[in-house]
């Protein structure tokens, strides 16, 4: 992650130049890929950490409906350029939740995303939070009006590294580390 993080460094000192709108575009692309790559090397890390016991999570009260409604505000942009809809429902009684907060988001970001990434144009998205009582399981939900995932791969979904084949948009899949991760995180969670 070192030499990552040192490009990373220099691109945004980069920044702090005066440059023409065509080489800032270029930068920004580059930074935003520089990030992305950072985030599947911390999704390679901390798989590994959760499948040997070793990630300690930091819970604390978790408020949902927040957290929820950020990381939907952070994927909006991408859903209106692809003529989506993003919908957030969160169940009145909700309450606090304990939880390792930057899991967690990466486990919303991720399905999130992959509702997005896999579903046409004009598909509607839900990002939904069920809990029916104080002591009841925390339920989040994604779903969306896409196309569905065919039957066939549904069973190795969460395998690390399967990446099914092109999204419906015709999309490169992922590395297939991300529906792992989030399974990891929430069993990490007890769920």
């Amino acid at each position: 992650k070192t030499p990552l993080t040192a490009l990373l460094g220099f691109l945004q000192l980069v920044g702090s130049a005066p440059l023409s709108d065509e080489q800032r575009e270029y930068l920004e692309r580059a930074i935003f890929n520089g990030h992305g790559l950072a985030a599947q090397i911390d999704d390679l890390l901390d798989i590994r950490r959760l499948e040997e016991g070793r990630l300690e999570l930091v819970r604390y009260p978790l408020a949902g409906e927040s957290v929820l409604r950020s990381c939907a505000a952070q994927l909006q942009h991408w859903a209106c350029e692809e003529q989506k809809e993003l919908h957030v429902v969160v169940a009145p009684e909700l309450q606090s939740y304990p939880a390792d907060e930057r899991l967690m988001r990466r486990v919303l970001l991720n399905l999130l995303s992959n509702a997005l990434k896999h579903t046409p144009p004009g598909t509607k998205v839900t990002l939904r939070a069920l809990c029916s009582g104080s002591d009841a399981p925390l339920i989040i939900e994604v779903a969306d009006n896409g196309p569905g995932i065919p039957e066939a791969i549904r069973e190795r979904l969460f395998e690390p590294y399967y990446t099914g084949s092109m999204t419906s948009t015709g999309r490169q899949s992922s590395t297939g580390l991300g529906l792992t991760l989030c399974r990891l995180a929430v069993e990490a969670h007890g769920g």
